[in-house]
C-alpha cells in the first residue's frame, strides 16, 4: 500500500521507521543523532568543542624562538660633546665589544655575575649586533682594553650618557662612563633592539692628547743704568822735549748699573696628538731620545701599514704566550700608524703574525733574536717606525733590508 510506481515494494531496514521516498533509507553513523539530510554527519575534531563550520578547527599562531633576539648599536664619535648622535659625526670602527650576562640588578660585576658571554668588532659604520639570543637580561660593554696606549679608542672617553629629554636610545650614548657597560637589556625572543649606542669625546687627561707648551721668551725691557761720570784728572806739566810725561792722575768713571727687563714667559701653542689614520692613534716619540740595541724582548712597537687600499688588519702574539693574544684588530688606511704594546710589565711574546683581512702575511720575531728596528720591513705590507725592548729604551734605527 505505499503508492510505489512500478509495484516495487522498498524493504526497510531493520528497526528502521522512516518512509523515505524512493524506499531508501539512509544508515546513520553509530551514535549520530543529528539528521544531516543526505544521511551524512559532521565527525567533530577530536577534543574540539570550537563548532566551527566543516568540523575545522584553526591553526594557532606560531610562537616565536625562545633564542630568536637580538641586541646591537653602533659607536661613534661625540664631536660636540653634547651625547646625542648628529649628522656629520663619524662612526668608529675595528673596536672590540663585549655581550656580558646580567644577573637582574642595577649594579654591573663584571668579575662577578656578569661575566662576559660574546664579542663582536664594529663594522666600518660603527655598528655590531649579538644575535640569537635566548631569552634573558643582558649588558653590552666597550672592551676597556680598546682605550690603552695605540688601541681605537686612545685618548678618547666615553661621552654623557642618556643625554636626550625624550629618552630616545636610537640617538643618545647608552654606557656609563665609568664602566663603559649598559644598563640592564632584555631580551625577548623574535625582537631585534640596534639602540645601544656609545658615544665617544677625547679625553684631555690621556696621554695621547696630552699638551706640550713652547716657551715665548720674555719681552723684557733693557736696564736703563747712567753712565759714569768722567774722573777729575789733572794734566800733567811735563818739559817740552825731551822732558818727563807728566804725573796727572787719570779719571775714574763710575759704570752705570742697569736693572734686567723682567719678561714674562710666553704660552706657546698646545700641541695634540692627532691620528695618521683608520682608528689607530700613534705614539709621540722623543727628539734625540737615547736607543740602543734590541735586548730582553720588545715591549712596543709602532707599525706602518703600507698596502694599497683600506683593510683590516689584526696582530695576534703566539707561540711564546700560554695562549694567542690579539695585541691589534681594526681598520687601516694606506700609511696609518698603529702600536702594538705589552700588558704592564710584560713582554709582547715571542712571535706576532701580522694579519690582512685574517690572512697572516708577516711575522714579527719579538725575542730581540734578530736584528730589528726603526726601518725594519716585514713583508711588503707593514714597516717598523718605532719601539721598545724590556729595559724600556727605544731601539736605534736600522738600515732597510
Amino acid at each position: 500500500v505505499t503508492g510505489v510506481p512500478c509495484g516495487d515494494t522498498p524493504t526497510p531496514t531493520p528497526g528502521d521507521g522512516t518512509s523515505v521516498p524512493g524506499g531508501e533509507t539512509p544508515t546513520p553513523t553509530p551514535g549520530d543523532g543529528t539528521g544531516v539530510p543526505g544521511g551524512d554527519t559532521l565527525t567533530p575534531t577530536p577534543g574540539d568543542g570550537t563548532g566551527v563550520p566543516g568540523g575545522h578547527t584553526p591553526t594557532p599562531t606560531a610562537e616565536p624562538s625562545p633564542c630568536s633576539a637580538a641586541l646591537g648599536g653602533n659607536l661613534w664619535r661625540d664631536l660636540d660633546e653634547d651625547g646625542l648622535q648628529e649628522e656629520g659625526e663619524p662612526y668608529i670602527r675595528g673596536v672590540r665589544v663585549l655581550l656580558h650576562t646580567s644577573d637582574g640588578d642595577d649594579v654591573f660585576e663584571p668579575d662577578g655575575d656578569d661575566g662576559p658571554l660574546a664579542l663582536r668588532v664594529t663594522l666600518p659604520d660603527g655598528g655590531f649586533a649579538f644575535t640569537n639570543l635566548c631569552t634573558g637580561t643582558y649588558h653590552i660593554r666597550v672592551d676597556p682594553n680598546e682605550m690603552r696606549l695605540g688601541r681605537p679608542l686612545d685618548g678618547l672617553r666615553v661621552t654623557l650618557q642618556d643625554a636626550d629629554e625624550n629618552a630616545r636610545d636610537s640617538i643618545d650614548s647608552d654606557a656609563d662612563p665609568v664602566t663603559l657597560a649598559t644598563d640592564v637589556l632584555r631580551a625577548v625572543p623574535g625582537r631585534i633592539d640596534l639602540d645601544s649606542d656609545v658615544g665617544f669625546v677625547v679625553d684631555p687627561g690621556s696621554d695621547a692628547t696630552a699638551t706640550a707648551r713652547a716657551a715665548t721668551p720674555g719681552a723684557g725691557t733693557p736696564g736703563s743704568g747712567t753712565p759714569g761720570t768722567p774722573g777729575p784728572g789733572t794734566p800733567g806739566a811735563g818739559t817740552p822735549e825731551p822732558g818727563t810725561p807728566g804725573p796727572g792722575t787719570p779719571g775714574v768713571g763710575t759704570p752705570g748699573v742697569g736693572t734686567p727687563g723682567a719678561g714674562t714667559p710666553g704660552a706657546g701653542p698646545t700641541a695634540t696628538a692627532t691620528p695618521r689614520g683608520g682608528n689607530a692613534t700613534p705614539i709621540a716619540t722623543a727628539t734625540a731620545e737615547p736607543c740602543a740595541p734590541c735586548r730582553g724582548g720588545l715591549i712596543q712597537l709602532r707599525l706602518r701599514y703600507l698596502g694599497p687600499r683600506s683593510t683590516r688588519v689584526s696582530a695576534v702574539a703566539d707561540k711564546g704566550t700560554w695562549h694567542a693574544r690579539q695585541l691589534f684588530d681594526g681598520w687601516l688606511e694606506p700609511g696609518a700608524d698603529f702600536v702594538l704594546a705589552a700588558e704592564h710589565g710584560g713582554r709582547l711574546g715571542a712571535l706576532i703574525s701580522l694579519k690582512i683581512n685574517g690572512r697572516t702575511v708577516a711575522v714579527v720575531d719579538a725575542t730581540c733574536g734578530k736584528p730589528t728596528g726603526p726601518g725594519k720591513r716585514y713583508g711588503e705590507h707593514f714597516e717598523l717606525l718605532a719601539g721598545r725592548s724590556l729595559d724600556g729604551i727605544a731601539l736605534c734605527p736600522r738600515a732597510r733590508p
